[in-house]
């Protein structure tokens, strides 16, 4: 929904009354989320490890919430899916691991040196096996990587430092690193275990810390279904500081090695002069937990059969080792945060309801902290119809630790939902960014992977800074002190209006994703769109392909596609347009197919306490320059705009800029269908090197849906 004229008219207002343009408030203040964080972090639930009381505790307390929100049970048992888990321990009284050079024996601290990973080891094992270097240990097809190329693995333990090269883009260097995407090359090499040297340049948590809790027990679900990593017998977690000895003899050493893995540059691949012994003695035991699922279904007669997924984890790792005399591992921040936020989130939409299209589905999962395993039974077993789930929206501790200016989007650059989670942070005064450290794997290391791996457009977004900033040590200080500690807890400082704008920011996601006709979409080059089972463009869900009233030899002309993507504008539309300065204009917008359907002619006619304004819109796509065009002539100024548009996602996005005043003015206008037969339109300027700001607002609903 077009109107330019009102653009140059309200200029000045706009430039000269920047506090009329701050449209967007709140429905949260930060104090409620904190509220439910600090019941989640309290030490009388105990860290809230799987399986435990303390989550138990955890959980019956959201379902109270969710209860207290309106939302209606969705679960196996109610709210409760419950899942089963096989537990791993090593008894390292029993167990050794040792370094054998020429016959000589090394053993090897697991306080210091090396430890057996439960993760990757889930039977006993007796081993005495050669070791051979692997660099990153890729085999990447899409980028023609190949690092087991010409080495010989069989029977043999691979070692690799963590890490991938810089020219292999971050979404597809965190998949191939998942341990069961990795195990499939290896295995098939015929490698017996693996050494996991962690690269120095990517721990979120020193060794120190991730050594005095080495041995807490490992879980994974206990269907046979779900077993990533058949034939792997050892995994093995090494110190980077002590993994000079594995290099001895070898004519390279782990300084260069750690150098080379710091700037993502390739690595040498050879075998080393040392073997390792292991003996490992693993116990194990069977235990039960559950995922939490709620619904708020939504009103469309088709589409509210459909599900955007808000999830989180409500797990954390428990009681471990003491750090300054405390044993227990809150986990505010991981995840309380996140949890607190799906409960604020569900209680804010009973306080101020909004009509929703789709259901929207709150996941609180277990076990993420085990390896995202209670996302990966739901995904594997919704309790909704599988098709059913056309996004999922993962909140996991989003660590609102310094002011929201800067938001971390994962996925940005996969699906056109993650392009609409920037455009919303945009239109807050929020700058949406792809990961700034791309080495820690962040996109493959929270629940919403499991939802891509079934074909499931997801983001993941986080409060964050800039490269370079003054708050990156910040975050760094955090990880390093605070991430999986104890510290984690309610007495850290915290931002609350940052806390308060994120749960504004994903409440307007979820909302936006649920009333859009047309279910998220990979973008065309993205890797994980293999996923996907359909990909067939739609306009609805359930519509079926989009249909043409055109004979074939038309729609196969050029632009054809293009145009028909258009043709949401056609009807009669009652509209009304709402200004900064709280004034409201109401019109009728009509719009027409053109000569041979090339073209859209677009008239509308507002009128009210902004003023009586007129025009004619004419929409085409311009095959030259592969974008659209339109020519808008108003009633108020001479001549004629030409604007250019293309769809970002749902959503069509016209740019212009002319000269003015001595400056460059930029107008951005984005309109999308918000529901059958209704559709919203804002349009926003910016001048110099002022702020982008929103000029209008237009809610258009049609007269005669056709």
């Amino acid at each position: 929904m077009r109107n330019m004229t009102l653009i140059i008219l309200f200029l000045a207002c706009a430039v000269s009354s920047p506090a009329q343009q701050n449209s967007h408030a709140s429905h949260f203040d930060g104090d409620s989320w904190w509220a439910h964080v600090k019941f989640l972090a309290d030490d009388s639930l105990e860290g809230r490890d799987t399986g435990s009381e303390g989550l138990r505790k955890a959980q019956a307390y959201a379902v109270e919430q969710l209860q207290k929100a309106g939302l209606e049970p969705a679960g196996v048992n109610g709210f409760y899916q419950p899942v089963r888990f096989n537990q791993y321990e090593a008894d390292e009284s029993k167990s050794s691991l040792a370094l054998v050079t020429a016959g000589q024996s090394k053993s090897l601290s697991f306080a210091d040196d090396a430890f057996i990973n439960t993760r990757s080891t889930r039977a006993s094992a007796n081993l005495s096996t050669p070791l051979v270097f692997i660099g990153y240990g890729l085999q990447i097809p899409e980028k023609n990587l190949d690092e087991l190329a010409g080495l010989d693995l069989k029977g043999k333990i691979v070692v690799y430092l963590a890490g991938s090269p810089s020219d292999i883009p971050t979404a597809l260097a965190s998949h191939y690193q998942t341990a069961g995407e990795r195990w499939k090359s290896l295995r098939a090499a015929g490698a017996i275990g693996t050494i996991s040297i962690f690269n120095p340049a990517s721990m979120d948590i020193p060794w120190s810390r991730i050594s005095v809790n080495r041995n807490h027990p490992s879980m994974d679900l206990a269907d046979a279904e779900f077993n990533e990593t058949p034939g792997l017998q050892l995994g093995v977690a090494f110190n980077p500081a002590s993994a000079e000895q594995l290099f001895a003899g070898s004519g390279h050493t782990f300084a260069e090695i750690a150098a080379l893995g710091k700037d993502r540059k390739p690595l040498p691949h050879f075998l080393l002069p040392v073997s390792l012994k292991a003996n490992a003695v693993i116990q194990t035991k069977t235990l039960e937990s559950a995922n939490i699922v709620a619904k708020l279904a939504g009103s469309d007669l088709a589409l509210k059969n459909e599900f955007v997924v808000l999830s989180a984890h409500i797990d954390h790792i428990g009681i471990g080792a003491p750090i300054n005399g405390d044993r227990i591992y809150n986990g505010a921040m991981d995840n309380g945060s996140g949890s607190a936020l799906a409960m604020d989130i569900a209680a804010s939409l009973k306080t101020h309801p909004e009509k929703i299209q789709r259901s929207i589905l709150f996941l609180l999962v277990t076990a993420e902290e085990k390896g995202l395993l209670g996302s990966k039974y739901f995904a594997a077993h919704p309790t909704v119809p599988p098709k059913s789930i056309i996004a999922d929206v993962n909140v996991d501790m989003f660590l609102p630790i310094v002011p929201l200016k800067v938001l971390k989007v994962g996925g940005l650059e996969e699906s056109d939902l993650g392009t609409r989670a920037a455009a919303i942070a945009q239109s807050m005064g929020i700058k949406p960014i792809a990961d700034p450290e791309p080495l820690r794997n962040l996109f493959i290391r929270s629940d919403q992977y499991n939802f891509i791996k079934k074909g499931v457009p997801s983001v993941k977004c986080d409060v964050t800074f800039e490269p370079g900033a003054p708050q990156q040590k910040i975050f760094k200080d955090w990880l390093t002190n605070r991430y999986h500690a104890p510290s984690d807890d309610v007495n850290q400082p915290v931002d609350l209006q940052a806390a308060a704008t994120y749960e504004e920011f994903t409440r307007r996601l979820l909302l936006d994703t649920a009333n859009t006709p047309a279910r998220p979409r990979w973008n065309p080059d993205s890797f994980f769109r293999r996923y996907a089972a359909d990909q067939t463009e739609m306009r609805t869900s359930d519509a079926g392909p989009v249909k043409t009233t055109e004979k074939p030899e038309q729609a196969a002309r050029p632009g054809a596609a293009e145009m028909e993507r258009l043709k949401f504008y056609l009807g009669e539309w009652d509209y009304t347009e709402t200004y900064p300065n709280g004034a409201k204009n109401t019109g009728v917008y009509t719009s027409k197919l053109g000569p041979g359907g090339n073209s859209l002619i677009n008239t509308f006619h507002s009128q009210g306490p902004a003023g009586d304004f007129e025009g004619l819109l004419l929409m085409t796509w311009d095959a030259r320059e592969r974008a659209y065009k339109m020519f808008v002539v108003g009633s108020d100024f001479p001549g004629a705009l030409v604007e250019t548009g293309q769809f970002e996602g749902d959503t069509l996005v016209y740019r212009s800029e002319f000269p003015m005043e001595g400056a460059n003015l930029k107008l951005r206008n984005s309109t999308r269908l918000t529901g059958t037969g209704t559709l919203e339109s804002e349009q926003f300027m910016t001048m110099k090197d002022a702020p982008e700001r929103l000029v209008v607002h237009v809610d258009a609903k049609m007269r005669c849906f056709r």
